[in-house]
């Protein structure tokens, strides 16, 4: 995976994540794009769950 840019739309983030921009939402700790809803959602981005953000 890679790292999501500061100006990223949320279509660049669904290619970035591999998934539809239906899953798309902003992560509730840093608001980046993340997969937020469908099978894999998470209100978190990875680096919020590992606790590995700057934020």
């Amino acid at each position: 995976m890679t790292t999501p840019t500061a100006d990223e739309t949320p279509q660049q983030a669904a290619v970035r994540l591999g998934c539809g921009t239906s899953q798309i939402g902003r992560c509730v700790t840093c608001h980046s794009f993340c997969r937020r809803y469908g099978p894999s959602g998470n209100p978190l981005c990875p680096a919020c769950r590992t606790g590995s953000t700057g934020a």
